[in-house]
């Protein structure tokens, strides 16, 4: 059974410790939630604390002489509200002098005064055991405020228990709404009853009275601010402009067949912005092209990937032999040419495959030492599988450069100079298949 006081490890005076387990023989949920109220009311109203704190004992924000305010920031201010026998703050409206106080206080931080509240919202009468239904149901048939228990200082070795509504200072409702209260020790039932209530939380709001000299005060800082953001503003457009005229601004001056602009000028200014506009229309467009160019690219360079993965290596070879490196068939360097892609494609199945293996080694290896040892196989393959397609692709490239200088013009063969030092011819083992782009 959960405790009927949501007390931690702060120690009451002595009749106020023994409260959570006089009220825990109540028994049941449905007693607890329907008698609480009362039952507490009681038992604590002799623990509570009257007194108010020194350091608000000359608060000016009282509005009679008989307020207590217990605690007070620019959020927020607590006004001391006991509660007794048969009474329950939390559902009755505060005093007028009471809004009166918050508001003074508000207002000299320049907010406006909040009570959060939960208008009643009654639940039709049902016989039931349910612990939820019941506390709702006793809860909610009237309007809640803001009214709570808390621990704040100490007098001696004790702690001081308060019961005061709480009052909020902000801008909007909302803000109000989220605003976190100071007290963060002890709730008492209040909070039971705040959790229970099926009401709407919301606030209720007293706006501060604003005099003619802070709304001229207030527009002359709106003014400024204004002024300010358009000056920021302009700057930024000079800057912005200054550096289009270090980019087209002799483009836009003119020559002598071309109207002559002077710097400054609403038509130069607008030139430069032309200008900075084409060149940006212009980099889309070319970015557009290339990024189309490389996707028709890719998807050839996938559709021939999967011809060749799906030919048998004789073809295969073959085929880059002649499309490729352009060695015609029959020829002696047609033959040395599918020699040499065969022998490669051996090379690189045995590499991956002592790969393979290495790795296999690296995940059975029961000691430290085998673990170093199969590592550095997998280390030692991997290296001959680079150098391996290294030499490969500097054996192709060099056969390709012969037969073009063998089959070519020298026209030619200058034409396509520098054309063969830009290309690179590249083989990877795909699906098992050696692929050469």
């Amino acid at each position: 059974m959960k405790r009927g006081l949501n007390v931690k490890s702060e120690k009451f005076e002595r009749n106020c410790n023994s409260i959570p387990t006089s009220f825990a023989v109540l028994g049941s949920w449905y007693m607890k939630k329907l008698l609480g109220i009362i039952v507490l009311g009681l038992l604590l109203s002799g623990c509570v604390t009257t007194i108010e704190p020194t350091s608000q004992t000359n608060n000016p924000a009282k509005s009679a002489s008989t307020i207590k305010i217990i605690y007070s920031d620019t959020n927020e201010i607590y006004i001391m509200a006991k509660g007794g026998m048969m009474t329950t703050p939390i559902f009755k409206k505060p005093k007028p002098n009471y809004f009166k106080t918050a508001f003074n206080h508000c207002s000299s931080y320049k907010k406006n005064t909040y009570i959060l509240h939960k208008k009643a919202n009654p639940l039709p009468y049902k016989f039931t055991f349910d612990p939820d239904y019941a506390a709702a149901y006793s809860s909610s048939g009237k309007d809640l405020y803001d009214w709570r228990q808390f621990i704040h200082g100490r007098t001696g070795n004790k702690n001081n228990l308060y019961e005061a509504y709480r009052f909020v200072c902000a801008n909007t409702k909302n803000e109000a709404l989220n605003i976190r209260p100071f007290p963060e020790r002890y709730h008492g039932y209040s909070e039971e009853i705040r959790m229970s209530h099926r009401g709407t939380l919301t606030a209720i709001e007293q706006k501060r009275f604003v005099s003619s000299e802070e709304i001229a005060q207030n527009a002359q800082k709106a003014k400024e601010r204004k002024i300010k953001e358009a000056k920021i503003k302009e700057a930024k457009r000079k800057n912005f402009m200054a550096s289009l005229d270090k980019l087209y601004g002799k483009e836009c001056m003119g020559g002598a067949f071309k109207k002559k602009l002077e710097k400054g000028t609403v038509d130069f200014n607008n030139c430069l912005l032309d200008k900075d506009n084409d060149a940006k229309l212009k980099a889309k467009v070319e970015r557009e092209l290339l990024e189309k160019k490389n996707t028709e690219l890719e998807k050839k360079q996938t559709e021939l990937n999967k011809k060749l993965a799906a030919m048998p290596p004789t073809e295969r070879h073959a085929y880059n032999c002649t499309e490729v490196f352009n060695f015609k068939k029959g020829t002696e360097k047609f033959n040395d040419c599918v020699f040499k892609l065969y022998t490669a494609e051996l090379d690189l199945q045995k590499l991956e495959l002592e790969k393979k293996v290495a790795e296999a080694q690296i995940k059975a290896a029961a000691n430290s030492q085998a673990m170093a040892e199969a590592v550095a196989n997998a280390q030692i393959a991997s290296a001959k599988a680079s150098r391996r397609s290294s030499d490969l692709n500097n054996s192709i490239k060099m056969m390709k450069m012969g037969s073009d200088m063998l089959s070519g013009s020298s026209s030619k063969s200058s034409s396509n100079s520098s054309s063969n030092d830009r290309l690179r011819t590249t083989c990877r083992n795909v699906g098992g298949f050696l692929v050469c782009n």
